[in-house]
């Protein structure tokens, strides 16, 4: 358990060094956090649209988060959150061993199932997805049922009101593991009648609480608006439509389920294979995880039945009830004889498929490994710029690194909804002191937020003026009119397109890389194009660091400077081989534009017709002199 805390709180806290943690949710709980800590209870501005009073509570009713904050107050920063949300999903390893202890009465078994949760690919796609309100769900539940056939029913309830107060959607397995308990109940041959009232009791307390929670979110506001549609297909337009909309409408729950069929096929069965299919063997006991299963089925957000997600925690504590009783069933049959086997099956089974899940974990998160340290370290250092205490608007990616104050906003990606434009609007006329963006994000959402927020501070003519801009990274301070820190972006072959050429390993290169074109193809074409990347008005340099591999004094090629948005080429120069004292060295050939309004843009090498072959390292783009907003009207 020690070796599985460290490694994933390593890991997430690597994660987030990269800027690869997000708004959704490592930042919406840092906030949360660190408001309650800081004398305005559960207040965070994430979500406006969802809780207009700013309070998380009326989002999701997780009181459980009172008994986070003093563990969380140690050490203030998000880093602990990972801690916390490690520990406690290892302790889930616990109840389990506990609990086939008690059911199976063999420690080896219990081991051998202990080890298969922390090997289990939903439990380790739960614990590679940040903190969570769900990681306490699942754990506390599998304690609830440990105690429950302990019977230890003073401490059940404890243990159950605590998984009530992870999340209010706790309430709908809680709710349906006490109709598992009066099922349990008539199949059992003692038929103990307490058992049969802790069941009743266990319904009536998870349907007060539910009540109670949807009424505490009402009072403080709730509004019901999301920014996802989950069950779009099935045309709920929350969780709580999606029984009645599927018993209404057969067709449509048909055309639900069955959309990204092999993606939700997928997720079946990486549910039930690592423990060798055992939980079929008691479908009873997996009953309180049938609600959010079949609503992940009919969803057709990816995220609900995908395994890196923290979704999975509502079917985790039940699928391995339904296993451990399942063993019991088997040990106790004429199959007893084979339980030898049966273990070894199940063993290979944990193992390998725990192999490959690691492997493709791996595998993702192989980008962040690969990112620009450089890069990372300019980021984190023109964030240091901001003030503590200041007020600061920004993208999803950066979002957590700013969470640690009152006024810190960021807004949906425009990929993931119409309204972000919309959201963009309000949040501007909130007038933040700093807006920090990167052009260059890890992810796609966070690229389109940051070009949504480039775009509209020039079209609108808003009062910021660049403070600091590094490759990519921009940092704007409201009512600053003065000259930026810096300025200068590269781009190579990570950025660029390449169209007629190959990517070629090159030590004598910055990164590395080069685009490589030789003259063995066609004439007239184009070598490479982009980035497509945003640039404020202002007059530049770009610098070409080209080389050729032969001397010549024919033509090669043109290079270009090309303003995508506003379709006009700024600045072009035909190439030779005169350009170049040598062969077989770096040159610098530069460009000299003027860009009068923000705009996308490229900067090519095209009309290629060489007779020597071409190697391109970087393209580095210099602010010469910034283009104040009223110059450029």
């Amino acid at each position: 358990m020690i070796i599985y805390i460290f490694v994933f709180s390593s890991l997430l806290s690597f994660t987030h060094y990269n800027f690869s943690t997000y708004a959704w949710d490592t930042g919406i709980f840092n906030q949360v956090l660190w408001s309650t800590l800081n004398g305005k209870p559960f207040y965070y501005t994430v979500e406006p649209f969802l809780s207009p009073n700013n309070n998380f509570l009326a989002t999701h009713f997780s009181p459980i988060l009172l008994l986070v904050l003093p563990f969380y107050m140690i050490y203030p920063e998000v880093e602990t959150l990972f801690v916390i949300h490690a520990t406690v999903i290892a302790f889930g390893a616990l109840a389990v061993y506990k609990l086939s202890r008690l059911i199976l009465q063999n420690d080896k078994y219990s081991l051998v199932l202990a080890l298969a949760y922390l090997l289990n690919p939903l439990v380790i796609g739960v614990t590679a997805e940040w903190f969570h309100l769900e990681d306490f769900f699942m754990a506390l539940a599998l304690f609830s049922i440990y105690f429950f056939f302990k019977k230890s029913w003073k401490i059940y309830f404890a243990f159950t009101i605590l998984t009530l107060m992870s999340i209010e959607y706790a309430a709908i397995p809680v709710l349906f593991f006490g109709i598992f308990g009066i099922l349990f109940w008539r199949r059992s041959s003692s038929r103990e009648t307490k058992v049969l009232y802790i069941a009743l009791m266990t319904i009536a307390l998870a349907t007060t609480w539910f009540v109670i929670a949807q009424n505490v979110r009402i009072t403080l506001g709730y509004s019901a608006e999301g920014i996802i549609s989950g069950w779009k297909i099935l045309g709920a337009d929350s969780l709580e439509q999606v029984p009645m909309r599927a018993l209404m409408d057969p067709t449509a729950a048909w055309h639900a389920l069955t959309y990204d069929w092999t993606a939700k096929s997928l997720y079946l069965l990486l549910t039930f294979a690592p423990l060798s299919f055992i939980a079929f063997l008691k479908p009873l006991h997996f009953l309180p995880a049938l609600p959010w299963l079949v609503a992940a089925l009919l969803s057709n957000y990816y995220q609900h039945y995908a395994i890196w997600t923290h979704y999975s925690s509502f079917i985790i504590p039940y699928l391995f009830l339904a296993t451990i009783f399942g063993l019991k069933e088997f040990l106790d049959s004429s199959m007893a004889p084979y339980a030898k086997k049966l273990m070894k099956l199940f063993q290979t089974s944990v193992l390998v498929v725990s192999i490959m899940i690691i492997v493709w974990g791996a595998l993702s998160y192989s980008y962040i490994q690969t990112s620009d340290n450089q890069r990372t370290t300019s980021i984190h250092e023109i964030l240091g710029l901001v003030p503590g205490n200041a007020s600061i608007f920004t993208q999803n990616n950066i979002f957590p690194h700013v969470s640690d104050r009152f006024e810190a906003y960021t807004i949906p990606s425009p990929i993931w909804t119409s309204k972000a434009t919309e959201m963009l609007n309000i949040t501007l006329a909130k007038k933040p002191e700093y807006i920090f963006i990167d052009l260059k994000a890890n992810d796609q959402g966070s690229q389109a937020t940051a070009e949504l927020i480039h775009k509209t501070l020039y079209k609108a003519r808003l009062p910021y003026g660049l403070l600091v801009a590094n490759d990519g990274i921009y940092l704007f301070k409201l009512g600053y009119s003065g000259r930026p820190i810096m300025l200068m972006d590269t781009y190579d072959y990570r950025s660029l397109y390449l169209e007629d050429g190959r990517i070629v390993a090159y030590q004598d290169s910055k990164s590395g890389c080069v685009l490589y074109r030789d003259v063995n193809y066609a004439n007239g074409t184009t070598f490479w194009f982009g980035p497509c990347a945003p640039l404020p008005p202002g007059n530049y340099t770009v610098t070409f660091h080209i080389m050729i591999g032969e001397p010549t004094n024919e033509y090669i090629m043109t290079i270009d400077v090309f303003a995508f948005d506003i379709k006009e080429q700024l600045a072009y120069a035909s190439i030779y081989g005169s350009n170049f004292t040598e062969p077989m060295a770096w040159h610098n050939l530069t460009l000299r534009f003027e860009l009068d309004e923000s705009s996308r843009m490229e900067f090519r090498g095209f009309d290629f017709f060489s007779v020597v072959d071409v190697y391109l390292d970087y393209i580095e783009v210099k602010l010469v002199e910034m283009i104040s907003q009223g110059d450029s009207e």
